[in-house]
């Protein structure tokens, strides 16, 4: 991966790990170290799995700073996914892998392959039809005459002007509390006690049904439960990127 980097015209794909690595190990998330974004991490307490590969796509730097451009990786995922590349979870701008027991030389220099043949097609600015034709029959109307770059740059304006990542991490400042039993709020529901409210709203208001996001299958809000405390950014940016365009991979 760092020789195809170093190889390669413009931009590629980085690893998430330290930078000098000479053997497969545990390698610690040491404290006053760059490479891994943690800015109040604890000695001896984090350590990166080699087996779990973390793949990063440009468009934010180790410190969290987002760049003028970027290359959201739910695009990459869905590259991938095409050609039969397995891809564990998904961030804003980066990928996980898992290299368990089973996975050999081969399978390991497909993923490679994989993400040369993205960064070709993305510097080539191939027309999405041509690049993620299932992508394209979801929404043939919308990405009719649309080329890669094109899309992969609509999605990076829409993270940065909410800043997903940023989002993302506050999230857990701010934990939920269960007012009532999903019983009681169902009981409250059918009985017609409930009221639709703008997202700006949200704040200190009760959920009357469970969004779950599927995948991954984990509740976004339950019923019951006062989600909203803080400000509602995760509802507001999904609302928008269903605005932007329901089909939108990984958004």
């Amino acid at each position: 991966m760092q020789r195809l980097r170093e190889e390669s015209d413009g931009w590629f794909f980085d690893i998430w790990q330290p930078d000098a690595v000479d053997k497969a190990e545990c390698w610690p998330v040491a404290p006053g170290e760059d490479w891994h974004g943690f800015k109040d991490a604890d000695a001896d307490h984090m350590y990166l799995d080699p087996v779990k590969v973390t793949i990063l796509t440009p468009g934010m730097d180790e410190q969290g700073n987002m760049d003028e451009e970027g290359i959201p990786a739910a695009l990459v995922a869905k590259f991938l996914d095409e050609r039969g590349v397995v891809v564990e979870k998904t961030g804003p701008y980066n990928l996980l892998f898992l290299f368990s027991i089973g996975i050999d030389k081969t399978r390991a220099m497909g993923l490679l392959r994989g993400l040369t043949e993205f960064k070709r097609a993305y510097d080539l600015n191939l027309r999405v039809k041509n690049m993620l034709p299932d992508l394209y029959a979801e929404d043939p109307d919308f990405y009719r005459n649309m080329r890669i770059q094109d899309l992969a740059q609509g999605i990076h304006r829409l993270i940065r002007q909410h800043q997903l990542p940023q989002l993302m991490l506050s999230a857990f400042d701010v934990l939920p509390e269960m007012k009532m039993t999903p019983h009681h709020a169902w009981q409250r529901q059918i009985k017609g006690e409930v009221e639709t409210i703008e997202l700006e709203n949200l704040g200190g208001r009760i959920s009357a049904n469970m969004i779950l996001p599927y995948p991954p299958g984990g509740s976004a809000a339950d019923a019951g439960r006062d989600d909203h405390r803080g400000k509602p950014g995760g509802a507001r940016f999904s609302a928008d990127a269903l605005l932007y365009r329901p089909s939108l991979p990984g958004l």
